[in-house]
């Protein structure tokens, strides 16, 4: 099993990872992220409402929001370099998908596949697990401050995040409540940011459950495997087919 990070995000984001604490809103860190060459401008989302145009949402790959942080750590040549590799995603088949799904749904919609919850979509699943794997190909999003995993027990007042490599760690239910991630079996992820010597915060995001793509066919003459599946497996163990031999027959008048 395999865990990205939530591969869109809005605006919002952006603002909070490289002003931790300025209204989500403001647009002086966001124009300061443009200028320098520290974020895309994003690919726009026309929402509709009563079957009217209601405005636009613009959305962004998640790799702009770890180029802001990195600008804020002073890291300006990885921001950039994690813009320009933001702006490829954006321009990818997957990313136009998502755009062209969430066109003309309502702001409410919008915003809610932002946060990382599902619209009733299966394209939209299919297209947002396909860009988060291309995301993760361009940069490894598994990285010593992200932790991502998925929720196996809940109490109260807590949950358990189950990570790769037998990580447990409980943290408070409405951390995860406030990323719409605090049933069992939901995907979440920790990221902990250093703002200075003093302080750490540690953030909640969703995650999204994807299968890695298989770099080669366990069953090819001269494939070396690196991992089977539990398909691979069944179908290695069970019995095979009966060998079918077509022979065409010339049939003379």
């Amino acid at each position: 099993m395999k865990f990205d990070l939530w591969p869109i995000v809005g605006r919002e984001q952006l603002v909070q990872a490289f002003r931790p604490g300025s209204a989500a809103k403001k647009e002086a860190p966001f124009r300061t992220l443009r200028a320098r060459g520290w974020a895309t401008a994003g690919v726009n989302v026309v929402t509709r409402s009563a079957q009217r145009a209601s405005g636009r949402v613009t959305i962004f790959s998640v790799l702009n929001v770890i180029a802001a942080r990195r600008a804020r750590e002073g890291d300006t040549t990885k921001a950039a370099s994690l813009a320009r590799a933001a702006s490829r995603i954006e321009r990818s088949r997957g990313f136009k998908v998502i755009a062209r799904l969430l066109s003309g749904r309502t702001a409410e919609d919008v915003a809610a596949a932002i946060d990382g919850q599902l619209a009733q979509l299966d394209a939209l699943h299919a297209a947002l697990v396909q860009v988060a794997r291309e995301t993760d190909a361009m940069h490894e999003l598994g990285a010593p401050d992200v932790v991502t995993g998925t929720v196996t027990k809940i109490s109260d007042d807590a949950v358990l995040l189950q990570a790769a490599g037998g990580v447990q760690t409980w943290l408070p239910r409405w951390l995860a409540r406030g990323v719409h991630r605090e049933e069992v079996g939901d995907a979440l992820a920790l990221v902990t940011e250093r703002l200075d010597a003093h302080q750490l915060v540690v953030r909640a995001v969703p995650a999204l459950e994807v299968k890695a793509a298989s770099r080669s066919s366990p069953f090819g003459r001269d494939a070396r495997v690196h991992t089977l599946s539990a398909a691979d497996v069944k179908k290695l163990a069970g019995r095979p087919a009966p060998l079918k031999v077509v022979v065409p027959v010339t049939i003379g008048k």
